[in-house]
């Protein structure tokens, strides 16, 4: 995100009044600079399961009276593939995505990227940032952006109808297994 810039200043006045040198301080002001152009992101959650899919909403706003020309990248790391994404977005490869384009005054270009955990990590981490020209001609850029997601696996659940039982010789007794996924998102095999 953009940062607003705070500067303070006090000015000083030199000069000889027939008898001595003098210096005369103004109080100081204060000046805050609000960025006209900012990028801010939305992650649907922090922390999902195995499998599972949420969305990241990207909005670069223009808070300037007239368009700038923006150049935005989003990429992900180890754990995460994206799964879907606007028609307005390039795809560069599986991991780093690119759009460039107007955004017109006082207006917002919302970007949304659907995100899948396929990875077990502490911390999947996705990053953004942009390029833009600004009413003077100059190119800028935001800081750039990173977010993390935990994903994790909730294993699964083994039940038997074994309870504390006895078997005698040459008797018969049935023995059942369940075996419950605990995660909705994927399949277990090889059971």
């Amino acid at each position: 995100k953009s940062k607003v810039t705070e500067d303070s200043y006090i000015a000083s006045l030199n000069y000889f009044n027939g008898f001595k040198f003098k210096t005369l301080y103004t109080s100081g002001i204060t000046l805050k600079a609000t960025p006209f152009f900012d990028i801010t992101g939305v992650l649907q959650k922090d922390s999902i399961l195995a499998g599972e899919e949420i969305n990241i909403t990207i909005n670069l706003t223009n808070f300037n009276a007239k368009t700038v020309d923006a150049d935005f990248e989003f990429r992900v790391g180890d754990g995460l593939e994206v799964v879907d994404y606007r028609s307005i977005v390039q795809k560069v490869d599986d991991n780093t995505f690119r759009w460039a384009g107007p955004v017109r005054a006082n207006r917002s270009q919302q970007l949304r990227f659907f995100l899948k955990g396929v990875q077990l990590t502490p911390a999947a981490e996705i990053f953004y940032k942009a390029t833009y020209t600004d009413y003077f001609g100059v190119e800028r850029k935001t800081d750039e952006v990173k977010k993390t997601v935990k994903i994790e696996d909730r294993g699964v659940k083994l039940s038997t109808n074994i309870d504390d039982f006895t078997i005698e010789a040459f008797q018969s007794k049935r023995v059942m297994a369940w075996v419950q996924n605990l995660n909705p998102y994927v399949d277990i095999k090889n059971v």
